[in-house]
């Protein structure tokens, strides 16, 4: 059995209309599928593309901080995780 670390990370990010702030969150799952990890921060962007590229880039430092090897990412954003992904698939 391989030792490589394979995490699934989830990132959500979310904007309210009238609001001067978002909030992202990313949860990370194991190959077993047991929540490792999860994380939420409040942040100044209001612009949901921007919003949810810093979503991305969460979900980026946290497999970096748990020293992942593989990482699926998730968003439903399209447009940030393609232009990080080596591998596309749609």
């Amino acid at each position: 059995m391989s030792s490589a670390r394979w995490w699934r990370l989830k990132f959500n990010s979310d904007v309210r209309i009238n609001e001067d702030h978002a909030v992202i969150a990313v949860v990370g799952r194991n190959e077993n599928g047991t929540v490792m990890v999860a994380y939420s921060e409040r942040i100044k962007f209001v612009e949901p593309m921007v919003v949810e590229a810093m979503g991305l880039l969460a979900g980026v430092q946290v497999a970096i901080a748990q020293n992942c090897d593989y990482v699926i990412l998730e968003g439903d954003c399209a447009i940030p995780t393609l232009a990080c992904s080596t591998r596309r698939r749609i």
